[in-house]
């Protein structure tokens, strides 16, 4: 039978290290994940979603003492110099040691620390000042530099890619934005998408779901070669390596070669870019590969990304790199497994799957579909492949120059289509430095600099936006709609442009003190009007409400704005989004996911 076993816990909270002690009993035989649940049972206010336990490298006694023992080794040290991370599958008689005084009696210890992290609130930022605004644009520039210093001085992709060291990696400053994360670094890693800073990724994914297009013979032929070979098992990569790349070769219409880093490292197979305005060369594809999934410890699209980072970091490619945001394919085989990815550097580098991974075996009698489908994609991609090198070919250098503003950080989308006639304008700033930003201040051209914000997202409250605009409780709207870039289908992403409304948060105006009577009516008559049409607004707090500028006699009242509609939307239709910040779980007793209501803004409403 298992025993019993009491575990002793100091709390660490956003850095902060918790007065008392946690303690539970739990029985010896049962996990870290088990842990964690017992503690949110017994203490329901700790957000052990947000949770990571840590084991000390050295005694703490159990007691009033233990957390300002623990203080004084922060003092000096990170948490991971004086803990290890538990392993989840560690069991809890593993962590809970006994230790005796001289007397042979037993001494409590702490067994763990528990720190929670709690993931940064999704918020519309406050607008800055202008000069803040500017001050931006230095920022991104030197974050691009440090990247590409880091970049020339970090270990060949093939290091890199393996577990430990990706993990590493991924826990630095500036990670690859590919969406996997160092667990104990808890660091930001998902972007925009690609699609909005090169056109030829949206063109991809566009050509991928149209099922009319036409694919040549010799295109199906060479898929089905591909595929044949691909469902031979193979222990070594040399042997899958020559006749994969030939044959992808063939599909793509291109040839391959190794090309060499400054630093010596390499990609597996790289298609250049050489007939360039300047004498530089570009990678429009780069390939890696591995025999099997799992050979040589490392998977082939993480690999493909260090190889980009790598290559367009390399001194022999600064003007193209200064010239662009360097959009890349990648293509990583492991197998019978091939999977497409796309790849741009605005400040940080941005890696995303455009394909799952592709099963390229041939385990089914009579499989034309299958043979088909792998055959479209890949045509796709010869086609944007070849588009794609025809915009480095016509690329013009333009330096990064100091607070200057640089297309690289920026869509490249200036334009919307309004009352059949094409209006353009020109970015200014992001409205926050975060990398998830796709909020930006723009002029409109020819309007007499007429500031706008525009802003990229997939879906949009366009309806409760435009309601609350004609009761003057929101920036007037512009434009709300598809993307039309060049006859280039984006999906499902939106543009939205809107006036700026110049003036403040809620959360900056009123930081310490009450919201004045007349502005919380007029809140309540903006969430009135919304739930009088079955509407929610679904993230309710000051940082969303902005206070304009007055420029007259107005009330406060007057002057109130909602500013961001992203999750606005039909009740019981819109959902709150995956990894929701726990400040807008505490508030509206919303879980992550779930389908956003008329009570959840209620609730927000009186917190106000």
């Amino acid at each position: 039978m298992p025993t019993e076993r009491a575990v002793y816990a100091v709390l660490i909270e956003d850095g902060y290290v918790k007065n008392g002690i946690i303690r539970v009993k739990i029985d010896d035989d049962k996990d870290m994940v088990d842990l964690l649940r017992e503690i949110e049972n017994q203490y329901n206010s700790i957000p052990t979603q947000d949770a990571l336990i840590w084991l000390p490298n050295e005694f703490l006694f159990f007691g009033r003492s233990a957390p300002e023992a623990l203080r004084a080794r922060l003092a000096d040290h990170k948490l991971s110099d004086v803990a290890t991370p538990a392993e989840y599958e560690q069991t809890v008689e593993s962590i809970v040691e006994m230790s005796r005084c001289q007397l042979d009696v037993q001494v409590k210890k702490t067994h763990i620390i528990i720190e929670i992290r709690r993931p940064p609130a999704r918020a519309r930022p406050i607008l800055p000042e202008e000069a803040q605004l500017d001050d931006f644009i230095g920022v991104l520039a030197q974050k691009y530099k440090l990247v590409v210093a880091g970049a020339r001085k970090c270990e060949s992709p093939s290091v890199n890619a393996q577990s430990q060291s990706y993990n590493a990696y991924q826990g630095n400053k500036f990670p690859i934005l590919d969406g996997r994360y160092n667990a104990t670094a808890y660091g930001q890693t998902i972007a925009p998408p690609i699609e909005l800073f090169h056109p030829v990724f949206a063109q991809f994914r566009a050509n991928l779901a149209d099922t009319e297009i036409v694919i040549p013979e010799d295109i199906v032929r060479d898929t089905a070669s591909l595929m044949r070979s691909s469902s031979a098992i193979q222990v070594s990569e040399q042997p899958r390596t020559q006749q994969s790349w030939m044959l992808l070769s063939n599909i793509l219409n291109q040839s391959f070669h190794q090309a060499v880093n400054f630093d010596r490292t390499l990609a597996d197979h790289i298609y250049l870019c050489g007939d360039t305005t300047v004498d530089e060369t570009a990678a429009v594809v780069i390939v890696e590969e591995k025999s099997e999934l799992g050979a040589g410890g490392s998977e082939p699209s993480v690999q493909g990304s260090f190889s980009y980072l790598k290559f367009w970091a390399d001194a022999t490619h600064r003007q193209i790199r200064e010239g662009c945001c360097c959009p890349s394919f990648i293509v990583g085989v492991a197998g019978p497994w091939l999977i497409v990815l796309g790849a741009v550097f605005t400040s940080q580098v941005i890696v995303q799957r455009l394909t799952d991974y592709l099963w390229l075996g041939n385990s089914r009698v009579g499989n034309d579909d299958h043979v088909l489908r792998i055959a479209r994609i890949l045509y796709a991609l010869q086609g944007s492949v070849k588009e794609l090198k025809t915009y480095y070919e016509n690329l013009k250098s333009q330096p990064l120059k100091e607070n200057k503003l640089h297309p690289r950080f920026f869509p490249s989308i200036t334009s919307y289509r309004f009352n059949n006639k094409d209006v353009s304008f020109t970015y200014s700033s992001p409205l926050e430095l975060a990398e998830t930003c796709v909020t930006f201040l723009a002029t409109l051209d020819g309007e007499g600099q007429k500031k706008v914000v525009v802003k990229f997202i997939q879906h949009y409250g366009a309806e409760a936006h435009k309601l609350l605009a004609e009761l003057q409780l929101a920036p007037a709207l512009l434009y709300v709609g598809p993307i039309d870039g060049c006859g280039v289908s984006y999906g499902k992403l939106q543009m939205v442009v809107m006036e700026y409304v110049q003036g403040q948060t809620l959360a900056h105006a009123y930081s310490d003190e009450s919201l004045p009577g007349d502005v919380k009516m007029a809140v309540k008559k903006g969430v009135d009007a919304l739930h009088n049409e079955d509407l929610v607004f679904g993230d309710l707090r000051r940082q969303n409400i902005m206070i304009a500028d007055a420029t007259g006699e107005e009330s406060g009242g007057d002057r109130v704005r909602f500013i961001d509609f992203d999750w606005a939307g039909k009740a019981g239709d819109v959902r709150y989004p995956l990894h929701l910040a726990s400040c807008i779980r505490d508030i509206s007793g919303a879980l992550e996911y779930d389908l956003i209501q008329k009570d959840h803004d209620i609730k927000m409403l009186h917190s106000l």
